[in-house]
């Protein structure tokens, strides 16, 4: 139980990184995206940047 209460990182910077990902993708140029559609994006290009540790 310690172990994975101490291995949980007390930072967000995944969350920076979505939220960066968001605004970058939602340009004023693209504003009338559905929400649906920026989190396929967001996952899409998170699934795709994913290196596991093997």
């Amino acid at each position: 139980l310690a172990l994975k209460l101490f291995s949980a990182v007390p930072i967000s910077m995944a969350d920076e990184r979505t939220m960066s990902m968001l605004t970058w993708l939602n340009t004023p140029r693209r504003n009338a995206q559905h929400i649906g559609t920026l989190q396929d994006h967001i996952k899409i290009r998170q699934w795709h940047r994913y290196k596991p540790e093997v």
